[in-house]
């Protein structure tokens, strides 16, 4: 859900990061084509390491490019820094989307797989809803786009943690925990 959350609100708020930054809006929208082209090469490679090491290893690191993203927007100034801010909101995106679909599979089984999708699609519409308004309220109580983006990396960072650490437990505790 963080993947929603944030991406929605910096592209929602990139008139405003823009502003801050001192940088021409239509540079970061200019490169959204970068963002979109690596999000395609990392869905496209995500599949091929899912098949290889599984999706619990894959998801394991999905959230580390949308934490460097913000932490790349909080820490630096310099116009050029949109390009590798984009192509760590495109990675991110990339092995996001994929490894999500394919460990519901692996976790719940493709018997469920339609009622595990539609709750995490539902949540994923709320999220993407929910960021906007987040960074807009921070911004509206005086918080910097630099402090707001550190929040999210934040955020992000511990919702890795707890990635990591629910994917430590095994397939059958979850099923059994279920029954």
């Amino acid at each position: 859900l963080a993947t929603s959350m944030a991406i929605t609100a910096f592209f929602f708020h990139h008139l405003n990061i823009a502003e801050y930054k001192g940088w021409d809006a239509s540079w970061i929208t200019g490169n959204y084509v970068l963002y979109a082209v690596t999000s395609m090469i990392a869905m496209l490679s995500a599949g091929s390491l899912i098949d290889r090491f599984s999706a619990r290893q894959v998801a394991k690191y999905k959230l580390v490019p949308l934490a460097l993203a913000a932490l790349t927007i909080a820490t630096f100034d310099h116009y050029l820094f949109v390009l590798p801010y984009m192509v760590f909101l495109g990675l991110n995106v990339g092995y996001s989307h994929t490894s999500s679909s394919a460990l519901w599979a692996e976790l719940y089984g493709v018997e469920n797989i339609g009622s595990v999708k539609s709750l995490m699609m539902a949540l994923s519409v709320l999220a993407s809803a929910i960021g906007p308004v987040i960074i807009g309220l921070l911004l509206d109580n005086g918080f910097t786009i630099d402090t707001a983006c550190l929040m999210i990396a934040i955020y992000t960072v511990i919702s890795n943690v707890l990635i990591v650490v629910a994917l430590k437990i095994k397939p059958r505790q979850i099923h059994a925990s279920n029954t």
